[in-house]
């Protein structure tokens, strides 16, 4: 009789057993992707279709690339409207001062600074790894969802989801 009560209060117990066993597996998994984003990353390469900008290229050539990736986002009736095409040319302009020759350094806590030559003072934001997507929304309030293609000790390659523009980081260490 006292087997069978043992045995019985296992079974009744098992769903809670696995339910910890799952969260502390996923929780684990979780903080090791985040600790391998950890760090500070330069950005080496930034790539949208056949077009590839490094970090000896002109500011003019990555807002190029930009342009080029926004106006692809527009459907045909956008694509004749001249304030539609303004704006595309404000918002590219934006994207490169914000990533020429940049650094971005992303921290324990979900926030991240970004560095850029052409910026006064660092700008920042706050992060979120889920699986294979980086969410990121930067204090001027702008979010961005990326899809990371590859992540190791010491390379990062993300691809805006909108723009469908790859970003290639390195660390600093090498």
């Amino acid at each position: 009789m006292t087997i069978w009560i043992i045995l019985r209060s296992l079974q009744l117990q098992l769903p809670l057993v696995l339910g910890v066993l799952c969260f502390l597996s996923t929780s684990f998994a979780v903080a090791q992707q985040n600790e391998s984003l950890v760090g500070l990353w330069t950005l080496e390469k930034v790539a949208y279709k056949k077009l590839k900008i490094n970090p000896t290229s002109t500011q003019e050539n990555l807002v190029d690339l930009f342009k080029a990736a926004l106006y692809n986002t527009l459907n045909n009736k956008q694509q004749l409207v001249v304030e539609e095409l303004d704006l595309i040319n404000a918002k590219a302009g934006e994207l490169a001062h914000l990533l020429y020759q940049s650094t971005i350094d992303f921290q324990v806590n979900r926030a991240f600074y970004n560095r850029s030559k052409l910026l006064e003072r660092p700008t920042s934001g706050e992060y979120l790894l889920d699986g294979k997507k980086l969410f990121m929304e930067w204090e001027t309030a702008d979010k961005y969802t990326y899809k990371i293609l590859k992540i190791n000790a010491s390379e990062l390659v993300l691809k805006d989801v909108d723009l469908k523009v790859i970003y290639y980081y390195k660390t600093k260490a090498d």
